[in-house]
């Protein structure tokens, strides 16, 4: 593990319901700072403040109202939909999911498999490519419903027409005041 110091002296105010862009090179602390932002990382020194209130103390669970997509999400060897949910099919919010199959442009690729929702993707998602893997990605965040949402390089995995089209969703999704926090290099 690296002792060096990566982000120093920052001071950053993100307004609720607004979309944000984070840009720079490799190495820079973008996800370092996102990490911090959703509580995956406990700063040095300093402060991660929502409301005037240290995420640390906030009574309910900070990560509840975050959803993190990241650049390599986490798979389970299971179905599309336990890897959306998370939950077994009696506990699973049917409007939910659909609402997010639908807006991370799953509907036509889950349309056009055998098995549809309930299609093993594998260990790790091994039988899905990077950019249906990233969708699925996607289509967990949606599900859930958080109220900050950190994309790291969400895109990175997808053709420009996908891209496009997981933009213009996220944009949707921001007008119904949602925090979105977008990293890129590009």
């Amino acid at each position: 593990v690296s002792k060096k110091e990566v982000l120093s002296k920052i001071s950053l105010t993100i307004e609720k319901g607004k979309c944000i862009g984070i840009y720079g090179g490799s190495g820079g602390g973008k996800t370092t700072l996102n990490n911090l932002i959703s509580g995956l990382l406990i700063p040095t020194s300093g402060k991660i403040l929502v409301d005037n209130v240290d995420i640390n103390k906030i009574d309910t669970d900070w990560n509840k109202k975050v959803s993190y997509i990241s650049q390599k999400p986490f798979f389970i060897n299971a179905t599309i939909k336990q890897n959306i949910t998370f939950k077994d099919k009696t506990k699973i919010n049917k409007q939910k999911f659909l609402f997010a199959v639908n807006n991370s442009g799953l509907g036509d690729f889950i349309n056009s498999l055998p098995q549809k929702f309930n299609t093993i993707i594998g260990e790790r998602g091994a039988f899905l490519s990077a950019g249906q893997l990233q969708r699925v990605s996607i289509a967990r965040t949606l599900y859930y419903d958080p109220d900050l949402i950190i994309c790291d390089e969400a895109t990175s995995s997808l053709d420009k027409k996908n891209e496009n089209m997981i933009l213009q969703n996220i944009k949707r999704i921001k007008k119904k005041g949602k925090t979105v926090i977008m990293i890129s290099h590009n």
